[in-house]
């Protein structure tokens, strides 16, 4: 039997890089886990990690502005300005790196 989407899990060069097949996770909104931290909490590490094991080649993260947080409190914004808000994004990216996305 012939399937509808035969290539779905075959391997796709995007520019210089090799997905190790054609599942992309949807951008999603992730306030329901992240707080005001204007970094990656470990829930939302977690959380995008879990879609990278299950099989996504390619992980978006949308909903979170990635600038100079003008002060506290302000949702939805990760300071790439800052050194701890960098290891976290280091972490996240090895995460999600370990299972292959």
């Amino acid at each position: 039997m012939k399937c509808k989407y035969e290539k779905l899990m075959s391997p796709v060069k995007v520019g210089n890089v090799m997905l190790k097949n054609r599942i992309i996770n949807t951008p999603h909104d992730i306030h329901f886990i992240q707080g005001s931290e204007p970094w990656p909490t470990e829930a939302v590490i977690l959380w995008l990690a879990e879609r990278a094991k299950h099989g996504c080649a390619l992980i978006n993260v949308s909903g979170i502005g990635v600038r100079k947080v003008p002060g506290p409190g302000h949702m939805w914004a990760w300071d790439m300005t800052d050194g701890h808000t960098q290891h976290y994004l280091s972490q996240l990216t090895d995460a999600i790196h370990f299972y292959g996305a």
